[in-house]
């Protein structure tokens, strides 16, 4: 459960060691079955085994479940979540999953494909939209490429919202709109864009916006799942997603995401969290009863 940075279990723990408490800690490696079924050498998990005393375990959790993990979470969650290390974020973000090399992609606009628009408003300055289309099948069956974007940053207050959507009608994707996932903090935004978009079979779907760590989450995950594709790629072209994933910082004194230059990577956030459905990110709740050792 501990997954928050700062977060109600860290302070948790601060308090255990201020007051002398005992603190027991457990892992997947204490909840998986045997693994006797595997060879070392072609195991899965082998890079993260913590030795061949795992062949007599006698835990309840299947190792095929926990292989099938690995092709949706990123190694950070993994570390946290299942085997109770504590991992910092470093300065950047997504600076252990964003790889240009891997990410950047050259797909353009298709127009035999819908597209998904993601939306993000800092008020009234910038705008920022990104737009998405599932990839190629050889990028992966159940990956998305952001084709390209629109950002409307502001000289003298000139960027509004009707500017914005008198841009984006401009553009050749207006018409493959088919679905919409925004920030949901300016519904009279948003009413301005479903008046725009009125007569065409378009889904609103409101980003979610309360809990900024489980949205990084997931898109790390999407990003770069331990095995298997990722789940996300951009297009060249996006030059303003490019430039706010270097800049999209995290405040090493407080272990929060500063909010600022995170326009691009919003809107991203929203999309994940409504779009990619197999994308999993952490749960935690309380138990009502004392399962402490005697």
């Amino acid at each position: 459960t501990n997954h928050n940075y700062n977060g109600m279990m860290d302070l948790a723990l601060q308090r255990a060691e201020e007051r002398g408490h005992a603190v027991f800690k457990f892992c997947i490696w204490e909840c998986l079955e045997a693994c006797t079924d595997y060879a070392c050498s072609t195991c899965p998990l082998a890079f993260m085994c913590p030795g061949e005393h795992m062949k007599q375990a006698d835990g309840y959790y299947s190792i095929e479940d926990f292989v099938n993990k690995l092709h949706t979470l990123a190694f950070d969650t993994i570390q946290r979540d299942w085997l109770c290390t504590r991992v910092g974020r470093g300065d950047l973000v997504y600076q252990n999953e964003y790889d240009e090399a891997i990410h950047l992609v050259n797909v353009p606009l298709s127009f035999d494909k819908g597209v998904v628009l993601s939306l993000d408003w800092g008020g009234t300055d910038p705008f920022s939209a990104g737009v998405w289309q599932p990839a190629p099948e050889t990028m992966g069956t159940d990956a998305w490429v952001r084709v390209t974007e629109l950002y409307l940053s502001s000289v003298g207050g000139s960027a509004t919202n009707p500017r914005f959507i008198a841009l984006s009608k401009e553009k050749p994707w207006w018409n493959l709109i088919k679905t919409v996932v925004y920030d949901n903090s300016r519904p009279d935004l948003i009413e301005e864009w479903k008046v725009a978009l009125a007569g065409k079979p378009v889904k609103f779907i409101p980003g979610d916006r309360t809990d900024v760590d489980a949205g990084i989450e997931a898109t790390k995950n999407a990003m770069k799942p331990v095995l298997g594709n990722p789940k996300i790629f951009i297009n060249r072209i996006c030059n303003n997603w490019r430039r706010e994933i270097g800049m999209y910082k995290v405040n090493q004194n407080t272990g929060k995401v500063v909010d600022k230059d995170n326009h691009s990577q919003d809107e991203t956030r929203y999309f994940v969290k409504a779009i990619l459905k197999r994308v999993e990110t952490s749960y935690f709740n309380v138990i009502e009863r004392d399962l402490g050792p005697v």
